[in-house]
């Protein structure tokens, strides 16, 4: 079960797993992508494509598996709640902010979790 003391949001993909966003998982998406968070969530992306909805799920998926790979988190998104692939990717973007406000914003901040990560369009 996720535990949001530790800034963690369980996701039912192959099975309940938990996303959880640290300093090291964000850098090794950065590495992996060439964009900074930053960057993709300032609004200057237009829209997200599959390929960083992809990065991201993995980001936050590898403190528990370190070999996991983002093909590998493909398969495991096309497992997630949903009838079509519009439902799935919806739903892994509906956790992936809800994780990403949590790594970012302190519980007792509820002025900045207005001003937190947006989810995704």
């Amino acid at each position: 079960m996720a535990n949001k003391s530790r800034r963690e949001v369980g996701i039912r993909l192959d099975r309940v797993r938990i996303l959880k966003y640290t300093f090291n998982s964000l850098a090794e998406f950065e590495e992996l992508t060439g964009k900074s968070v930053n960057e993709i969530f300032s609004g200057s992306e237009k829209s997200m494509g599959f390929t960083m909805i992809r990065n991201l799920i993995w980001a936050g998926l590898i403190h528990e598996d370190e070999s996991l790979t983002p093909s590998r988190v493909g398969i495991l998104i096309e497992q997630a709640d949903g009838e079509s692939i519009t439902d799935k990717v919806a739903y892994v973007t509906e956790k992936m902010a809800e994780a990403i406000n949590e790594s970012f914003v302190t519980s007792g901040d509820k002025d900045a979790k207005k001003k937190a990560v947006k989810e995704p369009e």
